[in-house]
Order: C-alpha cells, then structure tokens, then sequence
C-alpha cells in the first residue's frame, strides 16, 4: 500500500464573538498579519507573513463557543522572532497567559477564547 502525502493547508477557521473582534484583530495584527474583511461582515480574514490564513467567523456573542470549549478545542503555535518580546506585546494588546505541563513555551487565551503558544523561529 502506498503511504499517501499528506500536510496541513494554508488556511484555518476559527468562530470569534463580535465583541471580541477588534480586540483579536489587535493580536493578530500585533503578530505580523495583515487582515482585510471578506465580502461579509461575518468574516474577518488575517493572512500572515508566510501565507498562511487565519479566518474568523464573527457570530452573536451567545452563539460563539464560551471559555471553558475553547480550551478543549484545537491548540495554535505561531512561531515568532522573540518570544519575549511578543509575549509583552500580546498581554498589552489583552492577552493572557497560563501555566501548562509544558514549561518550554508561553501559552495564551487570546480574546474570545482561542489558546495558542508562542515558539521561536529558531526551532
């Protein structure tokens, strides 16, 4: 049997509360993205230096998914120059930090829930 080729896209959706847009569009832009609306106003669209995509769905804050489902959902890792510096600018940008088993890297809520760590470019 041949061993199909397989790796992740380039593209990613997650579901965002609409009062926490303009604060995760902070963070995200605060990471290096670019964002631009899509043709609704019930997306908003961040590309990354790499090309990557990050797309949010903005819903009713009481359809979006609460605290506690965000952090059993799927992880993020951005990979950025100095995690020491981006750590200080996402907690001023309304970011919060956690303690997790893994002690080797910082890891985030962003607004709205999304959890995510910070790694170096370095590897």
């Amino acid at each position: 049997m041949t061993q199909a080729k397989t790796k992740f896209g380039r593209n990613m959706k997650i579901t965002l509360g609409r009062s926490h847009r303009d604060a995760f569009t902070s963070m995200m832009t605060e990471l290096g993205s670019k964002w631009v609306d899509a043709d609704t106003v019930e997306m908003r669209i961040f590309t990354m230096p790499d090309g990557f995509s990050l797309g949010a769905q903005l819903l009713d804050d009481a359809d979006a998914l609460d605290m506690e489902a965000t952090f059993i959902g799927p992880w993020l890792e951005f990979l950025v120059d100095d995690v020491e510096r981006m750590t200080a600018s996402l907690r001023g940008v309304g970011c919060t930090t956690f303690e997790y088993t893994d002690r080797t890297h910082p890891y985030f809520r962003a607004p709205g829930g999304l959890v995510f760590r910070l790694a170096s470019l370095e590897g």
